[in-house]
């Protein structure tokens, strides 16, 4: 029967849906757990197709568990990644809260090859892991050695008290609430148990994904390829399914990926994915009641799931402080609810008297902090796949790791006041179209706020900009507020290119220095090898001792004349390159090298590459010249043993 025939019959009624479908239908998005409370509402009250699911220790009370898991698409073949790899997170909102949220450019990776696909990818737990699912691991499929393991570890009496008097259907509502309450340690032990348990289960250890040992673009071979196993998340791979992964980083709006908006989902509309004040109550709920996105539920809001990471300052780097959680829990409010939002939790805190002194330092456990898990995989399984790896390094390191926060950290401040004169170019394009005179005024200021090279000399342009927009709002009163968002995004990138340059400036300086001690003290050695073998090359034919000797100073002239060469060679174009910087930049780093230089050596030194800068900064190129100098300054400061 052909699809016309098909319309057809539906239109004339010959096929009559019945009852029941419509109601299927109906119920397809809700929530069956509100009405008819089983097991399945503790692991996966909102099955789909597509679900990855892993059998757990199954409560003979209750029934069959699972833990279930989402697949994460990461684009590309590659094992290192590639520039679509390179994803922005963070947020740009200036308030206390996000002062740890700066916005970076850092590459995602996958933990698994998908062949077909010619994809990585990962896995996501699709919930936030239950107290049900506790149970039947810590007890080993014993509902009452579970329960006891569950109560011996959480702080939550009330909870307790909730579970011992429940009645059957009250108890699956509380068993399936998220873990939370319990140490650092407990959660390890899950982990741990659950590992363990999966490896000895005939059928869980078959459906673990594994990477394959040598090749990953091979086929798996389950009696030869390493399983996975069970870990959390790393921020990174949180931040990236809580913002819609690959079909966010795809999808724009308004001018801009919805991957890079602070909720992959309108703000106004948080109470449909999430619980969060005002609307949540005394604690958390049980899993799945609300919407889910990109395929996961209760990624925010309800309980802050912890990360494999600690908490560091700058995600990546900085200080390093306790425990990393994200996503908000039920005790924060809507309006602070973002894909960024990230929160410090202690592992272990005092203990305080009445008079605020510390009695003893306790184990930490807070009712707002659960887990979400995800399955990890050696990065490398063998020294074969170890030569792969490096053979496609080299690309790698040139096409991609350049621009990484790793590869390229002293430029973050130059990325962030990129990321927002993009977005004041946006502001504009909206502009543009609302207002036709508007427009003619504000296409100059576009083309100054896109076309500005990485580094500018000065920030006078963004200033001339700024001015230029303060006389628009005066006459354009209908778009103040946007021409006002477009002057902080200017202004802010004002500020952020200059941190940038004063970081680069420092960074260079710092290198030139070492360049041209090290190239100083090479040639100060080599002139010391040379002598002694001008003085005892005869000597070598009547003492095999003095021959060996010779032999060894040969080879460390060798090295020495090499390491001369690159260091002040390198030493020039590092001069070069900072002559095209601005001077005031430039002294401020040089006080900053002398401030921090404690030898008479290394002033000396400081005090020529100076002269030279001044010379590079005003266009003067003298390689020879500066080389000389530096050789000449090396043969009076140093001494070589």
């Amino acid at each position: 029967m052909n699809c016309k025939k098909l319309t057809q019959l539906f239109i004339s009624g010959a096929f009559i849906l019945s009852p029941v479908f419509i109601s299927a239908l109906a119920a397809a998005d809700k929530d069956k757990c509100q009405t008819k409370l089983d097991i399945s509402c503790t692991y996966n009250p909102k099955p789909a197709s597509d679900d990855f699911k892993l059998p757990m220790p199954k409560i003979v009370e209750l029934g069959e568990m699972q833990m279930v898991f989402r697949k994460v698409t990461v684009p590309g073949a590659e094992f290192w990644g590639n520039p679509e790899r390179l994803v922005r997170v963070g947020d740009t909102r200036d308030d206390s809260a996000s002062v740890f949220e700066g916005i970076q450019r850092l590459p995602i990776s996958g933990v698994f090859y998908d062949r077909k696909a010619k994809n990585w990818f990962y896995y996501l737990a699709k919930y936030e892991v239950t107290i049900a699912q506790y149970v039947a691991v810590m007890g080993d499929g014993n509902e009452k050695k579970g329960l006891a393991h569950f109560y011996a570890a959480t702080g939550d009496q009330k909870q307790i008290k909730k579970l011992k008097k429940a009645s059957k259907k009250g108890k699956l509502r509380e068993l399936a609430k998220p873990l939370s309450y319990v140490t650092w340690r407990d959660f390890q032990a899950f982990i741990h148990h659950y590992n363990l348990w999966c490896y000895a289960n005939t059928a869980c250890l078959a459906k673990l994904p594994r990477l394959p040992k040598n090749d990953w673009k091979a086929r798996v071979d389950k009696d030869r390829d390493p399983p996975g196993f069970f870990r959390l998340p790393t921020e990174l791979e949180w931040e990236y399914a809580a913002r819609g992964g690959y079909t966010a980083l795809k999808k724009e709006e308004e001018g801009r990926p919805v991957f890079e908006k602070p909720l992959p989902f309108p703000q106004d509309q948080l109470k449909k994915y999430a619980w969060t004040k005002p609307h949540s109550r005394k604690g958390a709920t049980r899993i799945g009641r609300w919407q889910e996105t990109g395929g996961f539920y209760d990624i925010f809001g309800n309980i802050q799931e912890l990360n494999s990471h600690f908490f560091v300052a700058e995600m990546i780097q900085g200080k390093v402080g306790a425990l990393s959680a994200r996503g908000g829990s039920f005790r924060d409010h809507a309006r602070t609810i973002r894909s960024s939002f990230r929160r410090e939790v202690e592992i272990y805190k005092p203990k305080e008297n009445r008079e605020g002194k510390i009695e003893k330092i306790i184990e930490s456990r807070s009712s707002t902090t659960g887990i979400r898990l995800a399955i990890g995989a050696l990065v490398s399984p063998s020294p074969r796949f170890s030569d792969e790896v490096k053979a496609e390094y080299d690309d790698y390191e040139k096409a991609v790791r350049a621009t990484t926060a790793a590869g390229k950290s002293t430029s973050d401040a130059l990325v962030r006041g990129s990321d927002d004169l993009k977005e004041a170019s946006r502001t504009i394009e909206r502009l543009k179209k609302r207002d036709a005179e508007l427009s003619k005024e504000l296409l100059a200021l576009k083309d100054r706020a896109t076309d500005l090279p990485p580094l500018v000399r000065d920030s006078e342009g963004l200033k001339d900009a700024y001015r230029t927009i303060d006389t628009l709002k005066t006459r354009y009163t209908e778009s103040f507020r946007e021409i006002r968002i477009l002057q902080e995004a200017l202004l802010s990138a004002d500020r952020k290119i200059q941190e940038g340059i004063r970081q680069v400036c420092s960074y260079l300086t710092e290198l030139a220095l070492f360049r041209i001690k090290s190239g100083g003290y090479s040639y100060m050695a080599s002139r010391k090898y040379q002598k002694f073998l001008d003085r005892n090359k005869e000597k070598a034919a009547v003492s095999s001792a003095m021959k060996r000797r010779i032999r060894q100073t040969q080879n460390k002239l060798v090295q020495a004349e090499k390491l001369h060469q690159e260091h002040l060679s390198a030493y020039v174009k590092t001069l070069m390159k900072l002559g095209g910087y601005p001077k005031a930049y430039l002294d401020q780093a040089v006080k900053r090298l002398i401030t921090k230089s404690d030898d008479k050596k290394s002033l000396k030194f400081i005090k020529l590459m100076k002269q030279h800068l001044e010379e590079a900064t005003r266009g003067v190129s003298k390689p020879n010249l500066w080389i000389s100098e530096a050789e000449s300054l090396a043969l009076r400061v140093y001494t070589v043993r």
